[in-house]
């Protein structure tokens, strides 16, 4: 890439070059060392320093450690982003937000990162009706070769529910249906798990049988709330790509978006708008969640 662009390799495994600010450099080094953070800074006093953890979440206490004993690092303009999906389990982000909010740095600087956020948002009105149901399915018709490793141990539902929980809201409170999801008060009333057939003759596997779920359909319900019901449905080698979401009978198709998520999230931070990212209390609901779910 030349001085004036970035190459940003997405999940999707696509490769593209994105014309960004000359300033922007990727560094690669040991981040959990306080000398490294000392010779990074060295040069960057009074600038905009963006540190960006895409890493195994075990890792990310102590690079954040590191990052709130370097000296003078309130005199930095620092943004943290924390890569989904945020922590190994809910132990260990409980443990994560923890230091977080025990740092006043951490606090005003990490922010959580799902790249669906940074999606197109269609615009859409009810026409005076009230809010009651929420649909919103992302089904691929590719398989899981090439992820097994990080796929198996995390399955369909924990891939993608920070996606289709936090998409579904930012959806809505966009379109001003309503102020946000109070996820903590939904009951589960049907979880629903599959795995395509063939997945585990995929060698990746080493031989082993697997009950790792390929396909979730998940619905929250409480006729007290708004919306009543929110279900999410996913699933790999699917017979046809959908990604849709339907309020109340109405269906928005989403498919065709432009997806420059990553460079959305750069113009984000420098025009500091935060309302994208993913909130800690929405990290805490969707831990909640997932602990909650009945174990297939």
């Amino acid at each position: 890439a030349s001085q004036n662009e970035l190459e940003i390799t997405l999940w999707s495994r696509k490769s593209l070059s994105y014309t960004v600010p000359a300033t922007y450099q990727i560094i690669q080094s040991d981040y959990t060392s306080i000398e490294t953070w000392n010779n990074l800074l060295s040069g960057i006093t009074n600038k905009r320093l963006v540190v960006y953890l895409s890493l195994p979440p075990v890792s990310y206490q102590d690079i954040l450690t590191t990052i709130s004993q370097i000296q003078n690092i309130e005199n930095i303009s620092l943004d943290i982003i924390i890569e989904k999906p945020f922590a190994a389990d809910s132990t260990n982000m409980k443990q994560t937000l923890e230091l977080i909010q025990s740092r006043p740095i951490l606090e005003r600087s990490v922010h959580f990162f799902d790249h669906f956020l940074f999606k197109d948002i269609e615009k859409f009105e009810l026409a005076n009706q009230p809010l009651e149901t929420v649909t919103i399915r992302c089904l691929e018709t590719n398989d899981a070769v090439g992820r097994i490793a990080f796929y198996d141990k995390t399955g369909a539902t924990r891939d993608m529910i920070s996606h289709l929980m936090f998409f579904a809201e930012l959806f809505c409170i966009q379109n001003k249906l309503v102020t946000r999801f109070d996820w903590a008060k939904y009951n589960i009333t049907n979880y629903q798990t599959a795995q395509y057939p063939g997945y585990n003759d995929n060698p990746e596997l080493q031989g082993a049988i697997s009950n790792t779920e390929t396909y979730f359909d998940l619905e929250l319900h409480n006729p007290a709330l708004v919306p009543t019901t929110i279900r999410m449905i996913s699933g790999k080698k699917q017979p046809a790509k959908v990604w849709d979401i339907e309020i109340n009978e109405t269906k928005i198709n989403l498919i065709g978006q432009i997806q420059y998520e990553h460079l959305r999230m750069i113009k984000a931070l420098e025009n500091e708008d935060y309302s994208s990212f993913v909130t800690a209390k929405q990290v805490e609901e969707m831990w909640r969640l997932i602990d909650s779910l009945p174990k297939k």
